[in-house]
């Protein structure tokens, strides 16, 4: 299914943008394509956005460059809450310079930054304190638009429960200029334990502040169906959309767990092969026991490089290497170029070895080796 287009260029002067969804990359709402889009509309001259919003949130980053990219343009913004603004879609909501119209059964809803991440202690720890560095930007911003004292802000807004505020609430705090009557036949929700619930009954009612009809239509445009689509067809496609949505989060969880699996196997593998290669110069009496940690930190930083100036090095050949057999346990007297390599043990013959090395991988490769 093709992703519905967000925007709809109504004039040369006025735009409307529906922020239905989660904002995030390849999510409904990729802020980072919205910006591309409404980039081409300021060159167009248009002057005036309308954001029509049912949203429960999503990535911060995303959100705050949005409310920057608005705030640095000379555009006149009007956010229309047509269901719920919550988490950062409640937050792209503080600049002053926005007017926002909340219908009487508008949702807001604010909680602290929350995220996940994987990594030893420190990196946890680090990743800690950049979430305390964004929550820290969200208070002030909340607290910018309603005048409020940052303390304050952060003790009632950003506690350790999800704070949900009615329209009444958010307009006595100055976080909504005006709350206007749509489509009357609505009821309030009678759930609000998630921001789930409250965005999915908001998008079954399917209603603004325009009239029902009139976004019914727009809607259907934007699921790339006809004006003329049932309701029912409109919240099927809805329904589906997010049930596409879900599916494609929980596939991108697994990639990224793969991903991080690999990464791991990655890690070990290098570190296996630096300990091999130090190692063996330390056995080859290349360099002593004490130079062990630079020399391993040069060959993280640059195997190759680290490799070239080990194999130039002299060294101190055992007394057993000139002796029958040269040094070679018995255990792998008969071993060839393959056998080394499944013990791991290539980079230790290369270092301590070198002529039974290059015997055995001509024997393997059919050609000389050149160190």
């Amino acid at each position: 299914m093709n992703k519905p287009k967000l925007i709809n260029q109504t004039n040369s002067q006025q735009a409307d943008i529906y922020m239905y969804g989660i904002i995030g990359r390849y999510m409904d709402v990729d802020i980072n394509y919205l910006i591309k889009e409404l980039e081409q509309l300021r060159k167009a001259g248009v002057k005036k956005l309308f954001f029509y919003v049912n949203c429960d949130g999503g990535e911060v980053v995303q959100g705050q460059t949005l409310w920057a990219y608005l705030d640095r343009n000379d555009f006149d913004v009007t956010f229309i809450i047509d269901g719920i603004a919550a988490s950062i879609m409640a937050m792209i909501l503080t600049n002053p310079k926005f007017i926002i119209i909340a219908n009487p059964y508008s949702k807001f809803m604010y909680h602290r930054v929350q995220g996940g991440v994987n990594g030893n202690s420190d990196e946890v720890r680090s990743y800690a304190d950049m979430m305390d560095k964004f929550e820290a930007d969200l208070v002030d911003m909340f607290s910018k638009r309603t005048k409020l004292d940052p303390k304050k802000v952060k003790k009632e807004y950003f506690g350790n429960q999800n704070k949900w505020l009615n329209a009444e609430e958010a307009r006595d705090l100055g976080l909504v200029n005006e709350i206007r009557e749509g489509n009357e036949d609505i009821t309030e929700p009678q759930n609000l334990d998630s921001s789930r619930d409250v965005y999915q009954y908001f998008e079954n009612q399917l209603t603004n502040c325009i009239t029902k009809e009139q976004n019914m239509k727009k809607v259907a445009l934007l699921l790339n169906l006809s004006e003329d689509s049932t309701e029912q067809a409109v919240q099927t496609a809805v329904q589906n959309l997010i049930n596409t949505n879900n599916q494609q989060v929980v596939d991108l969880g697994k990639k990224d767990n793969q991903i991080t699996e690999l990464n791991n196997t990655i890690k070990e593998t290098n570190t296996a092969k630096v300990k091999n290669l130090i190692d063996g110069a330390i056995e080859a009496k290349k360099f002593g026991e004490d130079m062990r940690e630079s020399y391993t930190e040069m060959a993280v930083e640059n195997y190759d490089r680290t490799e070239k100036i080990i194999s130039k090095m002299s060294g101190v050949k055992p007394v057993i290497d000139g002796l029958e057999g040269g040094g070679v346990p018995d255990a792998e007297k008969n071993w060839k170029y393959d056998d080394y390599f499944k013990a791991n043990k290539l980079e230790n013959l290369k270092n301590t070895n070198q002529d039974r090395f290059a015997a055995l991988y001509k024997e393997k490769f059919n050609r000389e080796y050149k160190a």
